[in-house]
């Protein structure tokens, strides 16, 4: 009973301790209400980007199924009903690029969409306010913010995008090589 009340005057301690950050949380997390409430569009940008992807992978799965069956077929010995694919080096190094490939183009779709909606979220948040022009010669804009992100996704950032969808698509194979 006695630990019970001491772990109870800690957390409550603690508590106290974190006030500002804990009243800090909640008033990011009643922003981000705020966002999607106003932006209910950016609900839709993974949609967008996972058909993307799906259309993405079934022309590289295409591609795929085209490169296995380059290679010399041969007889299987084990008696399924099936071939062996002989594939020369060449071919085998375009499958290992075809692979790292495919998780390099998930990557940056993964980080298109990331993009889109911090940004999306940086213009709402910067667009609120006064909609005269007595206010810093500023006009408040009525374009759409999912619009402006994939704006500046594709326009300005897109070599940053790349790279660091690089970066992940590294990472990836050296755990899925591990």
């Amino acid at each position: 009973m006695g630990v019970s009340w001491l772990f109870g005057t800690i957390f409550l301690c603690w508590i106290c301790c974190y006030y500002h950050r804990i009243q800090m949380v909640i008033a990011v997390i009643k922003e981000a209400a705020r966002f999607i409430n106003n932006n209910l569009c950016v609900l839709f940008v993974p949609l967008i980007n996972t058909c993307i992807g799906l259309a993405i992978f079934v022309m590289w799965f295409v591609g795929v199924v085209f490169l296995y069956t380059t290679g010399t077929i041969t007889k299987n010995s084990s008696g399924y009903p099936w071939s062996d694919v002989i594939w020369n080096d060449y071919s085998k190094g375009m499958w290992y690029f075809n692979m790292f490939f495919i998780l390099w183009l998930l990557a940056f779709i993964v980080s298109l969409n990331v993009f889109v909606i911090a940004s999306a979220a940086v213009v709402w948040y910067y667009q609120q306010g006064p909609s005269n022009n007595d206010q810093e010669g500023l006009q408040k804009t009525t374009k759409n913010p999912c619009y402006t992100g994939f704006c500046w996704a594709l326009g300005w950032h897109m070599g940053s995008i790349a790279f660091g969808s690089f970066i992940l698509a590294v990472i990836w194979t050296i755990q899925i090589v591990m």
